[in-house]
């Protein structure tokens, strides 16, 4: 049986390596930004597996949908957060911070315009914004595939 996996080693070793070689000619060039967040995700499948052999006490697919729900829902988290930030829910809010303190201020610097600062939905990044959507939805598939698995098994 070993003699069998060894040939199916070298048999797909060339392919194996012409894919490795492709892509990282793609990354190099920065061309596609998909290859990136797909890098990323296998980061993140990797921590999440390397996390539950580190911490859990068994290795049964229960505590690998554990570990990946956690990971995913704190992605979700800050996905929703960026999202209340994008939608301009904090905007008043800092606006009438900004108002009050340049009211009740003592020092007053009269060079800071504070009408004139960007508001937090102004300042939020839309390619941050798409990495984390991309990652955050990457991750609670794998999730849902995982529970599907367990439940299914």
């Amino acid at each position: 049986m070993r003699r069998y996996y060894l040939f199916l080693i070298e048999e797909c070793s060339y392919d194996i390596l012409l894919l490795a070689i492709t892509n990282a000619e793609i990354l190099c060039k920065g061309e596609n930004r998909m290859n990136k967040k797909g890098i990323f995700l296998l980061l993140n499948i990797t921590v999440t597996v390397l996390l539950v052999f580190i911490f859990s006490d068994g290795y049964g697919i229960i505590h690998f949908v554990n570990g990946f729900f956690f990971i995913s829902f704190a992605y979700l988290i800050v996905l929703l957060f960026q999202l209340t930030i994008r939608g301009g829910f904090y905007n008043g809010i800092t606006f009438g911070f900004r108002r009050f303190r340049s009211i009740m201020s003592r020092d007053r610097d009269y060079l800071e315009e504070w009408k004139d600062k960007p508001l937090p939905s102004e300042k939020t990044n839309d390619t941050f914004y798409s990495f984390l959507k991309f990652q955050t939805i990457a991750l609670i598939g794998i999730f849902l595939l995982l529970m599907f698995l367990y439940y299914l098994l």
